[in-house]
């Protein structure tokens, strides 16, 4: 088992549990399928600094062939001295049990899932903190990690972030001819690095729980 956080109620936030009423059974399940999680997942990163600019509605990677082109990742850039290009995964096991239990037991598939999720935005946090106590050395700050699919920033600029991390050797991490990340349980993202700490106070439109989020506005939100 690895020292990474595994919460329940993210893990009931993913299966849109809403304080509904749980047998006994249910939560034994749950409780079983993080630990199956916990145990078989091998989360791992890569990441890599690059100098940017920024006008308008387009971010220029220098060095590079890479332009991003959107007014969201553009506004998350604004400022920025740089940018950390970010690659994260569970590895190969958790997608092969996930595969299993599809085959055997749906409702232990559908639970398994939702722990794999929570896992690797945990992962991803404790990862992101790393580097950010690395930048701290040397004044720097960072702000929160923004993926492709967020916002207007295209779900096509996984590929790019995948191929100038070189994701595939490092991680295991590639795409499938549909553009989906392979393993499934993979994040890849953009983190700006700042001369001065900047607020994480990020609204829902551009929250990394967005798509998951059962409280959207609400005033129970903890992001």
């Amino acid at each position: 088992m690895n020292e990474y956080k595994l919460s329940k109620s993210e893990v009931l936030n993913y299966l849109g549990y809403k304080k509904q009423s749980m047998t006994g059974d249910l939560d034994l399940l749950i409780d079983e399928s993080m630990s199956e999680c916990l145990a078989v997942a091998t989360p791992r990163y890569t990441k890599g600094f690059f100098d940017i600019t920024v006008d308008n509605d387009t971010v220029i990677l220098k060095n590079t062939n890479v332009i991003f082109k959107s007014s969201d990742i553009a506004f998350h850039l604004n400022g920025a001295a740089k940018c950390v290009l970010f690659a994260a995964t569970l590895g190969s096991e958790t997608e092969h049990m996930l595969i299993k239990y599809e085959k055997t037991n749906m409702t232990k598939a559908v639970i398994f899932d939702a722990a794999c999720n929570a896992l690797i935005e945990s992962a991803s946090d404790s990862f992101e903190e790393e580097i950010a106590a690395e930048l701290a050395k040397s004044s720097l700050y960072i702000n929160y990690r923004f993926s492709p699919g967020y916002g207007n920033f295209s779900i096509g600029n996984e590929r790019n972030i995948i191929d100038l991390l070189s994701a595939e050797i490092r991680i295991g991490l590639t795409l499938n001819d549909s553009s989906l990340l392979i393993p499934q349980k993979s994040i890849t993202a953009v983190i700006g690095v700042f001369n001065s700490p900047k607020s994480h106070e990020i609204g829902c439109r551009y929250c990394k729980n967005y798509n998951i989020c059962n409280q959207k506005g609400g005033a129970d939100c903890a992001v």
